[in-house]
């Protein structure tokens, strides 16, 4: 093998293995600070170190009505360890204490929150799209996004993908393997 094909070898090597790490890197989680309907403050930044599950929704979304009781699972599912549930949405408080009385959503509520959405749920063309649904691990990335409701559709995120990354974080975090 000649010097020249040698390094052409390495440095097609490094590029791919660039490439790689680069389409595995988690991105960074929007940061927010916000205030939710019962007055608690979540600010991404101080809630580091924990597991925290989004849910992008709002009042007249017939998809997002249709997942709250797998979403209100989930709360129960973990509510024993470091997991953090918040729902914004674009909704004033009055609809939204309206809404909630014929429909529990036991997430954090937090409500006008149209900049985070407006900076979290874009799909791939640039649209905005609710439900959006967001797993952000201990150090502030994003463990997985799923746009759109639930779904089994080949190749889109579904309800027990969020469940299983939920969990992946949890059990690793205490040290078990899942």
């Amino acid at each position: 093998m000649s010097l020249r094909t040698y390094l052409l070898s390495i440095v097609l090597v490094f590029a791919a293995v660039t490439a790689l790490s680069a389409q595995t890197a988690k991105p960074d989680a929007p940061a927010f600070n916000v205030t939710s309907l019962d007055g608690k403050q979540f600010d991404s930044a101080s809630l580091r170190g924990k597991v925290v599950v989004i849910d992008f929704w709002f009042t007249g979304c017939p998809p997002c009505l249709e997942e709250l009781p797998k979403l209100n699972s989930l709360v129960e599912e973990f509510k024993n360890k470091d997991v953090v549930f918040i729902a914004p949405t674009w909704d004033k408080e009055p609809i939204l204490r309206t809404f909630l009385k014929e429909h529990p959503f036991n997430y954090h509520i937090i409500p006008g929150a149209i900049p985070l959405i407006l900076a979290a749920c874009r799909d791939g063309e640039g649209n905005v799209v609710v439900p959006t649904h967001m797993v952000i691990d201990q150090d502030g990335k994003v463990e997985i996004k799923a746009v759109g409701g639930f779904t089994t559709d080949e190749g889109k995120k579904s309800f027990d993908d969020i469940r299983s990354a939920i969990s992946r974080l949890v059990n690793a975090s205490t040290g078990k393997a899942k």
